[in-house]
């Protein structure tokens, strides 16, 4: 075929190329539904174009789920198979807040930690983490999630501070601890040394120099007479007593005033930084032990019973008050020496006060585990 043929030709394939294409497109613009009354136009399908070339594709509208990020502990509450929980009995943490009387059953908490309940001002918290379990329970919808989520997250912080609170208060004592501690060992190494030199000067006038003596006149040296002896032997023994004397007194015995732990227990309206509100309000508390006795003013009972330095008497010791002030950090400036009775005595006393102050720990754990269980 010729080139002119071909250019006579190339407007009817052009017009049969064009009109292929129109029936196509009318072709599938009658397979794509209208819309009718009631039908969301989001779930009708579209023309989409990719690169040129013309795609049909259903767009639909989005669910409204909720599917919140949980841990796997809580990831079987959402579903309809989750196990069944049986939360604490409602309304029975107000007769708490209230200080109406309460037995451990209701919750399957200890006595103690019902009282920590009501002292720490948790009865709220918990009575809003019930009610929002069980209207999620009931309805599971968004808004429920996430107020049951909002609850359990209030009160676990509220948990968690506590636990800080711990924390931090037991971290100054451990400090007072330590400081003390070493001030203690350092006494205590003079101490030794003097006795050392006490036992050294005994050992000169216990015998060594009768031995000398006796020596002396056997060998019939009597022109060293028993007052040269006696001379020696008293000056010997007088600078090993010296020595001994000097080492029990060397060093630094000082301690600046500065209050401690100890201070707010034996005087309440003392302020310290170290204890924590939380913490404050468990140590003024009553036990549930029926004394009416507050926690801090048991243990001051029960230092006294063990004859802690500052229940000592006589005209040796130092005045009650004197050594109460010491113990405490109240000490005037003037009066700054430190001995080892009441470094010890008040270590034994901040451990003890330690120890009262981690028995929180007891009602947290309790409390978390209450609070697992919604």
């Amino acid at each position: 075929m010729s080139g002119k043929k071909r250019l006579r030709r190339f407007p009817e394939v052009l017009i049969s190329i064009l009109m292929l294409l129109l029936s196509c497109t009318a072709s599938q613009a009658e397979t794509v539904p209208a819309a009718t009354p009631g039908t969301d136009v989001r779930d009708v399908p579209v023309l989409l174009t990719i690169n040129g070339a013309k795609q049909t594709a259903e767009k639909s509208a989005p669910a409204k789920t909720f599917t919140p990020d949980l841990t796997p502990d809580h990831a079987g509450l959402f579903s309809k198979d989750a196990p069944s929980v049986t939360p604490a009995k409602p309304g029975k943490l107000n007769q708490i807040a209230q200080g109406l009387p309460i037995t451990s059953a209701d919750y399957g908490l200890s006595t103690l930690t019902l009282e920590m309940v009501r002292v720490w001002k948790l009865a709220p918290e918990i009575e809003a983490l019930d009610d929002s379990f069980k209207a999620f329970q009931e309805n599971k919808s968004s808004d429920n999630a996430i107020a049951y989520l909002l609850s359990k997250q209030r009160i676990t912080e509220r948990l968690a501070e506590l636990g800080f609170d711990v924390r931090r208060c037991t971290n100054v004592i451990d400090r007072e601890i330590a400081k003390d501690s070493s001030k203690t060992a350092y006494l205590t190494e003079l101490r030794d040394k003097a006795i050392r030199y006490n036992t050294y000067a005994d050992f000169v006038a216990g015998g060594l120099t009768g031995i000398i003596s006796g020596a002396l006149e056997m060998a019939d040296l009597s022109r060293f007479a028993s007052n040269t002896v006696d001379i020696f032997e008293g000056t010997g023994q007088s600078a090993l007593s010296y020595w001994a004397y000097r080492a029990e007194h060397a060093g630094d015995r000082s301690q600046i005033p500065l209050p401690n732990m100890l201070a707010k227990i034996f005087d309440p309206t003392v302020e310290h930084s170290g204890y924590p509100e939380s913490v404050w309000a468990f140590l003024s508390s009553t036990p549930p032990d029926g004394t009416g006795t507050n926690r801090a003013q048991i243990m001051l009972m029960r230092w006294q019973k063990l004859n802690f330095c500052f229940t000592h008497s006589g005209k040796h010791k130092q005045h009650q008050h004197s050594r109460i002030r010491k113990l405490t950090g109240h000490h005037h400036e003037k009066d700054t020496t430190m001995t080892i009775d009441i470094l010890e005595d008040r270590t034994a006393m901040l451990q003890d006060l330690r120890a009262e102050i981690t028995t929180m720990d007891e009602s947290l754990a309790e409390l978390f585990d209450l609070v697992r269980q919604y």
